[in-house]
């Protein structure tokens, strides 16, 4: 999930739909609206470790800025390493996460 992704999704829970996918996010309100808030969105889809610890910024994989005005893609191979150290960083805690998981009875999900 692009990190810019989490960015616009946060800005909706904010009432924020100045973002590229403000208008899109919107249309699908109905789906985000399930979640309440963007806490709880983040800790349904395990992506805890996207956020800072009160949930009301992002992590970046690189330091962009979030005025969605700058390509938010690696442009060096230096920022490249940077971005897949901290991708891979991520998908691994994510993994962990999910394999703490357990499907016993009280928490699985019928």
């Amino acid at each position: 999930m692009p990190i810019n992704f989490v960015e616009c999704i946060r800005r909706y829970y904010n009432k924020d739909f100045n973002n590229p996918l403000g208008e899109t996010i919107k249309k699908n309100a109905e789906f985000f609206d399930l979640f309440i808030d963007f806490k709880s969105f983040v800790d349904f889809f395990l992506l805890q470790d996207l956020v800072i610890e009160d949930y009301s910024a992002i992590k970046l994989f690189l330091q962009n800025d979030l005025t969605f005005t700058k390509d938010p893609r690696p442009q060096l191979v230096a920022d490249w390493f940077v971005f897949y150290k901290n991708q891979m960083e991520f998908l691994e805690n994510r993994n962990n996460r999910i394999a703490k998981i357990r499907l016993d009875d009280e928490n699985y999900i019928k």
